[in-house]
């Protein structure tokens, strides 16, 4: 989970840094990396089960569809 943004289209700085520990020590994982908190929104109890339920799903399935996920962002 990340508080910033980042300039690429994989993951946020500390996203990217887990990821890369987590591969470099041949480990094949599966990463979702959520942004939460952009324009200072407060992180609900509610958006923190979201993010395990999503977890367990992906976990079920085996796969993660959409790697890089932002939380709580107005559209």
């Amino acid at each position: 989970m990340d508080r910033t943004e980042s300039f690429n289209d994989n993951c946020g700085p500390l996203g990217a840094e887990v990821a890369s520990a987590l591969y470099r020590n041949g480990g094949k994982a599966l990463i979702i990396n959520y942004v939460y908190g952009l324009g200072g929104r407060d992180v609900k109890v509610s958006d923190m089960i979201n993010v395990y339920k999503e977890l367990e799903k992906a976990a079920d399935a085996g796969e993660v569809t959409e790697p890089y996920r932002y939380m709580d962002v107005r559209e």
